[in-house]
């Protein structure tokens, strides 16, 4: 019984307890939630789309930053944008968009810094976070999805992200955050507000009639808290009310309720203004030989130039390699039943290094498997496509 609209040119907040289904319905509006059953309908301008068609022609942030610690800012920029971008869009088309993400999200003095990973120091933790946001742009969607965005973020880096998304909204851009705690500054930004408690719509409207209306229920706000705190405050049981509410039934009895209900069906009926061939046309993204071609070229070629990366590979094959040859060294010439045994020893211990070898690479498969399947849900290639690379 979820439901609601998201306008464009305006910020709209998922709030609500931890566990309530924040992420799930996110997930269910942009098109990717493959498990369980979903009931109802997700409306792009009014009309239904395809779950790929939707996808492309929406942006999605997901909470943990997902990047290629090897490149550098706009190497991940410019890699995301051939993977994502149609066919026929020229290099110098793509180097032009990848360069107007960068000025838009304040990335230019880190544009050519390595992104960074455990091991390596790289960009900060607010500048990783403008290149995941940077990525979902590269499309230039109309819709952004961002999953809890200022997640692990500190206060100060935290208003930076909800600013930078803020200025987004000049362009009619529709951005769709779930958070959990904001700080005032942060939230003041937001112009719309859903709130969920217990997997259901606990309110749903403007942000600025949101204390109002959960005051008319009995809930006063401390003078000291901020309104975000007190939101989560009340949704959690700490305020104190005359009495137990469900706040879903509340909500929907409300006239509040009625007048966003008018609101839906009032953007329902703009499906005659979309032109369903124009919006297929700015879903197609590259095939499978140009996500290959990308793959080989970013992630091989930067591989095969870092020292970090051919040293393990190489290096202990060199020295079990002399480390073999000065033990077993003249054993093959002589034909007592001792030699024979050392060249049997020698060939089961080369078989087993390669097998060792061939193990030592299987974290860096662990490692890599949240950026594949981000990229695979966002649609930049296929399974088949990453094995072969």
């Amino acid at each position: 019984g979820v439901s609601g609209v998201m306008h464009a040119g305006r910020m709209t907040a998922l709030m609500g307890p931890s566990g309530t289904g924040k992420t799930t319905l996110l997930d269910v509006i942009a098109g990717r939630k493959t498990s369980g059953s979903i009931e109802g309908d997700v409306l792009f301008a009014g009309q239904k789309l395809a779950r790929g068609a939707l996808r492309n022609l929406t942006g999605y942030v997901e909470q943990f930053d997902t990047l290629i610690g090897e490149l550098s800012v706009k190497q991940m920029l410019m890699y995301t944008a051939e993977l994502k971008l149609p066919p026929a869009t020229s290099r110098a088309a793509k180097e032009e968009r990848v360069q107007r993400v960068i000025t838009k999200l304040g990335l230019a003095g880190c544009a050519d810094t390595t992104i960074g990973n455990v091991l390596q120091r790289g960009i900060s933790g607010g500048q990783a976070k403008r290149v995941n946001i940077a990525l979902a742009l590269i499309t230039q969607p109309r819709v952004l999805f961002l999953d809890e965005p200022t997640s692990g973020l500190d206060s100060h880096m935290a208003n930076e992200v909800v600013q930078s998304l803020h200025a987004l909204l000049a362009e009619g851009r529709t951005i769709v955050c779930t958070i959990h705690s904001p700080t005032s500054k942060a939230f003041a930004l937001f112009d719309d507000l859903l709130v969920l408690k217990g997997g259901k719509l606990a309110f749903g409207g403007p942000v600025s009639r949101v204390e109002a209306y959960f005051e008319a229920l009995g809930f006063g706000r401390a003078g000291a808290s901020s309104l975000p705190e007190w939101l989560v405050d009340v949704m959690e049981g700490g305020a104190a009310a005359e009495q137990a509410i469900d706040f879903a039934d509340k909500y929907a009895g409300s006239p509040l309720c009625a007048e966003m209900q008018a609101q839906r069906e009032k953007a329902s009926a703009k499906s005659t203004l979309v032109d369903a061939e124009k919006l297929a046309k700015e879903a197609a993204s590259a095939g499978a030989l140009k996500a290959f071609a990308t793959l080989l070229n970013y992630r091989m070629r930067t591989h095969y130039k870092s020292g970090e990366f051919l040293g393990p590979r190489i290096g202990d094959k060199i020295f079990s390699g002399v480390l073999i040859l000065s033990l077993y060294w003249g054993i093959g010439d002589q034909k007592n039943a001792q030699s024979i045994q050392s060249t049997a020893s020698l060939l089961y211990f080369v078989a087993a290094l390669c097998g060792y070898g061939a193990a030592a690479f299987v974290p860096s498969l662990t490692l890599d498997r949240p950026l594949f399947y981000r990229e695979l849900a966002d649609g930049c290639y296929s399974p088949v496509v990453y094995y072969l690379a």
